[in-house]
């Protein structure tokens, strides 16, 4: 392992085969949305939870689901956020503009 050097994951499921295999962690979507969720992941990977890891793995892969929902997961991760935190618009310059009500809706429901 080098100081200098981190290895990072861009799928939020790849958490922890990431860590296991010696990784840094992700850089992921659904940091976005559920901060705390994946600082509540790299606690317990620090105090070497193994149940707790499990839990949360479990959890991410639920929430996974998000990216079938709307043309593109820029757009949905962004309208994630604005229904989550309501501090920014869900506008975005991407090709998929909106979501919907029913996909609004499906995004209330996966992260309620």
């Amino acid at each position: 392992m080098r100081d200098d050097f981190a290895v990072l994951s861009g799928y939020d499921e790849y958490l922890v085969p990431n860590l296991l295999a010696g990784g840094a962690g992700v850089i992921s979507g659904l940091n976005n949305i559920v901060p705390e969720l994946f600082a509540a992941a790299m606690q317990a990977w620090r105090e070497q939870d193994l149940a707790a890891l499990t839990r949360i793995q479990q959890r991410i892969g639920r929430l996974m689901a998000i990216y079938t929902i709307g043309e593109d997961f820029v757009t949905t991760i962004k309208t994630a956020v604005s229904r989550r935190f309501d501090t920014m618009s869900s506008q975005s310059r991407n090709y998929g503009g909106a979501l919907n009500a029913e996909q609004c809706e499906a995004l209330d429901r996966l992260f309620d």
